[in-house]
């Protein structure tokens, strides 16, 4: 069972336009996850980061995410931006739980980014979406 206490939230890559390119989750469906993910963190005091790829107009963060300044970074990982990792590190939460588009790459590259570096890793499909219905069934 998971311990809110030890959780962090990472909202990766839910822009306009990048949520809009899922092909596994409906669009509609990813806000309506992120919106719920997003209501329950600060009823829980689970904090959250809000990590984004660059975009021309600014960042675009969907509405259903909470505002938050986001972490703008250049890679395929969240892990890739130093400011971003140094505020998941800061806060001493060992369990990231990760959503967002695209989950084979922004998704995927994060999660096992944190798992090289120790933190164990939840990923919610229900507010995530990929590219191709097959990288999701994979592990299955």
């Amino acid at each position: 069972m998971l311990d809110h206490r030890q959780v962090q939230i990472v909202f990766a890559d839910l822009q306009d336009g990048i949520v809009d390119a899922s092909a596994t989750n409906s669009p509609a469906a990813i806000r309506r996850a992120a919106g719920v993910v997003g209501g329950v963190a600060p009823a829980l005091g689970i904090p959250f980061t809000v990590s984004v790829a660059p975009r021309p107009g600014g960042p675009g963060v969907i509405a259903e995410v909470p505002e938050a300044p986001p972490f703008v970074r250049t890679g395929p990982s969240c892990w890739d931006d130093p400011a971003w990792r140094t505020a998941i590190e800061a806060r001493g939460r060992r369990t990231l739980v990760v959503c967002g588009v695209t989950t084979e790459i922004v998704v995927l590259h994060t999660a096992l980014d944190a798992l090289a570096g120790g933190y164990e890793v939840r990923v919610l499909i229900d507010a995530s979406g990929g590219l191709a219905g097959r990288t999701e069934d994979a592990p299955r």
